[in-house]
């Protein structure tokens, strides 16, 4: 007998089984009698509790001591299981494949249409990639230019509208803090003292 299986016949010796699990939890798979970990998914399928016996892992209450086990915190492991699943490989390669092959058709389309906007108006694209490359690199050059410009042309009116953003969004901070009672602004008109004029007592 291998030693794995040895030291796991040994430990099912120890701490027999309360209740066997037919299927895995976590995936479905079904299960053979006593079998510590699902084959599909490496998920470990009983804990033991604390009178020896074995329980399902999902199992709420012990039924050889009545141990709740409602409130236990199970904890997401990775799967202790390093065989290569072929459909799993398979399914993320093909996913991968179409994932590079959507990002080089969106990057031939950027690349033509930058093309596009360096080549005179009625010159076709050129087949081979290396020029069309070079014609793509121009054309972001004079892309970039053209929104550089404009920026330009925008910025005194962009500036302005910051400003005015920044005086309105102090206005209503000190309003809000003022309300709140948070802030005391002393306005110098507001604590005049007013002179006291004092009528003399005719006799």
């Amino acid at each position: 007998m291998p030693p794995d299986e040895a030291e796991a016949a040994q430990g099912r010796a120890k701490h027999p089984i309360a209740e066997a699990v037919t299927e895995c939890y976590r995936c479905g798979e079904a299960l053979e009698q006593a079998q510590e970990h699902c084959p599909q998914c490496g998920r470990p399928q009983y804990r033991v509790c604390y009178c020896g016996w074995r329980i399902p892992i999902i199992a709420h209450r012990c039924l050889q001591c009545g141990a709740d086990w409602s409130g236990a915190m199970r904890v997401r492991r990775k799967a202790h299981s390093h065989r290569v699943h072929p459909r799993r490989l398979a399914r993320h390669a093909v996913s991968g494949a179409l994932v590079a092959l959507v990002l080089a058709a969106l990057l031939g389309v950027v690349v033509n249409n930058l093309a596009l906007r360096a080549l005179p108006e009625g010159q076709p694209i050129p087949a081979a990639l290396g020029a069309r490359l070079v014609l793509a690199g121009q054309g972001l050059g004079e892309l970039l230019g053209t929104v550089g410009r404009r920026l330009g042309t925008i910025s005194a009116e962009l500036g302005l509208v910051l400003v005015i953003l920044l005086i309105g969004g102090v206005l209503g901070a000190l309003f809000y803090l003022t309300r709140e009672h948070l802030l005391r602004i002393r306005w110098p008109w507001a604590h005049r003292k007013h002179k006291v004029v004092r009528r003399r007592r005719v006799r």
